[in-house]
């Protein structure tokens, strides 16, 4: 008989857990590594959205050759789609180690019990039978397993009611039923159609597998249902809904339609103009719809209008749109609000109409207010990065200057506290925000020191540097001309020993150990400069680096470019006074 009439018949246990959780299974021969890994999850009953790996020791050798989903932080894996079984499997006793999500890191054992003609009238892969439940996908691996079995052994704990909610009522550690177990094909359970010509990579950035690129009826109910489960996972733990792993997928895309719509009112006015850009309709579809909608005002006609060139030069070059701003782009696709064609950052968005229709509404509802939190949340990064520490108050001064907005203080408290939650340059308190790069502590010691003294007021034009760069232009240009000395004119000792390598040298000899001193060494003067420390600090970080000047006149020409970058960056308070100052208040 031809080994495409061939079964092989494994059995797979998980390794370190007893008693023993295992399966016994039956797959053709000419199957892949591809519908091994598939037939895996759904006998043990993994959900399937983490990455997975088969480790085979190579004959004669201690080498062992991976087979898997290649991606980029783990590209020495062999294609399994491309392999198949009875390449490596020969004989009965053959075995191979499947290791399923890198963080909990289970690993299986999987040994060839042995090889079987295919019997007529048969599905197969088949299970043959096993003993006790799978472990709860992320319950922390082994040491998180044992815990929490010995929570559900102990109705008095704490711990106990949380647990069993977690898991539902139904689960049994020690139950297998062989008959509930139902195989899918990889493409259903991977989202992957290895036939074509992309191949598949695992990447879990940024979510869903499918989109409709060109259909103008793709709406938010397609997306949802053309997702992987686990995807659908991933977006659901990120609008906080409980234990979605218990849902079966059409139910939780069901679930998931009208809380994503409901969150999307939530945070529409969290996002900057150029993630709010991406839910517009085509520019011409706005054009028209303004000139035949009668009940607009003329104002208002014009007012949107004016965007709608704006708008068409974004979306005729969607690619660039999300080479700019790639970490907005995954920021949204996690949320659900956008489906992605291929899983890159450099490839086109299909928003849903819904979703579309939503922003629209709210643009012709809130008008004015709308531009007015999408251009707040410019002056909350600016200020945060111009005084380091800024009260509420102030920002509410300075924004209604430059703007004329007529948002309150509340207003403009509440979307600040709310737009810290998510972006971690800055943190929010109860009477001020202040740059992550500080902690708390400090910030609280240069606010309170500060209360007394009047702020600098800013003008619109270094708002607007600052909310791209930490410096403003020309506080940059003296801090590029400080690294450069830095970079050209020192060396650092290896391993404090006599020897002194410079930057150049360290990157022709690839030397990570200098390198990354000059990493730390760089990240400290920006720091320092940034909270207003004197010469004498910085020289401090440039002993404890084990930096030196190769000529004393570059040791002046830094000196004076660190006292220049001082003196062009100073406002109030951070760099009002220098950190000295401050350090003896807090004594």
């Amino acid at each position: 008989m031809s080994q495409k009439q061939m079964v092989f018949r494994f059995k797979i246990y998980l390794k370190e857990i007893k008693p023993m959780i295992w399966r016994r299974i039956e797959i053709r021969s000419e199957a892949t590594f591809w519908d091994l890994a598939s037939a895996i999850m759904d006998v043990m009953g993994w959900q399937g959205y983490h990455l997975f790996a088969f480790e085979i020791k190579r004959p004669g050798s201690r080498l062992i050759q991976y087979i898997g989903n290649p991606n980029d932080d783990f590209d020495e894996v062999l294609p399994a789609w491309e392999i198949r079984l009875d390449e490596f499997f020969k004989e009965k006793g053959d075995k191979c180690d499947f290791v399923y999500d890198f963080g909990d890191n289970w690993e299986h054992t999987v040994r060839l019990e042995g090889i079987y003609p295919v019997e007529k009238n048969t599905d197969y892969p088949r299970c043959l039978g096993g003993k006790r439940a799978c472990p709860p996908e992320d319950c922390g691996g082994y040491a998180g397993y044992y815990e929490l079995l010995e929570i559900l052994e102990n109705p008095e704990d704490e711990e106990y009611e949380e647990t069993v909610e977690w898991l539902g009522d139904d689960y049994d550690p020690s139950e297998f039923n062989k008959e509930a177990v139902v195989f899918h094909s990889p493409e259903k359970n991977f989202g992957m159609n290895v036939n074509s010509p992309k191949q598949p990579v695992n990447d879990q950035k940024v979510v869903t597998k499918q989109s409709a690129i060109g259909d103008a009826n793709f709406t938010l109910k397609d997306g949802l249902n053309g997702s992987l489960k686990k995807d659908l996972i991933i977006i659901a733990r990120n609008h906080q809904l409980e234990n979605p792993h218990k849902l079966k997928k059409d139910e939780l895309a069901q679930r998931l339609e009208p809380i994503i719509q409901r969150d999307f009112l939530a945070e529409i006015f969290f996002f900057s103009l150029e993630q709010t850009i991406l839910f517009y309709p085509t520019s011409k579809d706005i054009q028209s719809d303004v000139d035949n909608d009668d009940s607009m005002t003329e104002e208002q006609k014009s007012s949107l209008s004016k965007i709608t060139q704006s708008i068409e030069n974004i979306l005729s070059n969607p690619k660039e749109m999300m080479q700019r701003n790639p970490d907005e782009i995954a920021y949204l696709s996690s949320k659900g609000y956008i489906f992605i064609e291929e899983k890159g950052i450099n490839e086109l968005i299909q928003v849903p109409e819904e979703l579309k229709e939503i922003l629209l509404l709210m643009l012709l509802e809130k008008g004015r207010i709308f531009f007015d939190f999408q251009k707040l949340q410019d002056y909350i990064i600016a200020l945060a990065k111009l005084y380091g520490v800024c009260s509420y108050k102030q920002l509410h001064q300075v924004f209604k200057k430059h703007t004329g907005s007529n948002l309150t203080l509340q207003n403009i408290k509440d979307y600040t506290m709310a737009l810290s939650e998510r972006d971690d340059e800055f943190e929010a308190e109860e009477n001020y925000f202040y740059l992550s790069l500080l902690d708390e502590d400090e910030a609280s010691l240069i606010f309170e020191y500060n209360l007394k003294k009047p702020y600098y007021f800013p003008t619109e034009k270094e708002i607007m540097g600052y909310v791209v760069d930490i410096f403003c232009p020309e506080a940059r240009r003296t801090f590029n001309n400080l690294s450069e000395i830095l970079l050209k004119k020192t060396c650092i000792s290896k391993n404090f020993s006599v020897v002194s390598i410079d930057y150049s040298e360290a990157i022709e000899q690839q030397d990570e150990e200098i390198l990354d001193s000059y990493d730390e060494m760089f990240g400290d003067i920006l720091f320092a400069a940034r909270m207003g420390k004197g010469l004498y600090q910085v020289l401090q970080i440039l002993d404890f680096s084990d930096c030196k000047f190769k000529q004393l006149s570059d040791t002046d020409k830094f000196y004076t470019a660190y006292l220049e970058l001082l003196e062009k960056s100073r406002k109030w308070p951070l760099k009002g006074n220098l950190y000295s100052d401050l350090r003896k208040v807090g004594q």
